[in-house]
Formats: C-alpha cells, structure tokens, sequence
C-alpha cells in the first residue's frame, strides 16, 4: 500500500509542476492538504525524487520554489537543488 501512495503522491507532484492541477481550478486539493500531504509523503519517504524534479529546470522556477519552501525535512536541500537558473 505504501508504494501505491507513493506513486500516487509523485503524480499529484507531476500534475502540479505539469500545470495542471492549480489552487483556483483544484481548491478542495489544496483546501483539504492532498497536495501538501503528498509533498510532505515525499520529502519523507523519497526525497531524493522529490530533489531531482524540483533541480529539473523543465519545470516552471515558481512551481518548483513552492515545492522547495513546502518541504519540511530537506528544505535547505531543495533550496540549493534550485540552483540559480531562474526558468
């Protein structure tokens, strides 16, 4: 079952980063945590994904710094995974 939540967490992530899920279309997400639970699911049980999609610059640089300032454990790692490219 962990694997299963795991999976389901990275693609709560993708979708965020992808720009597909947002506050204004997906309020009861981020009114009710599942977004911020599934981050916080990463940062602690794989941190090490978590860290590589917040350091890939694909990824919009202000999706990736609201990641970055949610994590909780390994917050001052995913500061530095952001590097200084501002895309």
């Amino acid at each position: 079952m962990g694997g299963a939540n795991l999976s389901a967490s990275k693609e709560i992530v993708l979708q965020l980063l992808r720009g597909e899920i947002d506050a204004d279309r997906n309020r009861a997400m981020f009114e009710e945590d599942v977004v911020l639970f599934a981050l916080l699911r990463l940062d602690d049980k794989e941190p090490e994904w978590l860290l590589r999609e917040i350091a890939n610059t694909t990824w919009p640089r202000k999706l990736r710094e609201t990641l970055a300032a949610a994590m909780v454990k390994h917050r001052a790692e995913a500061t530095a995974a952001l590097g200084d490219d501002p895309r």
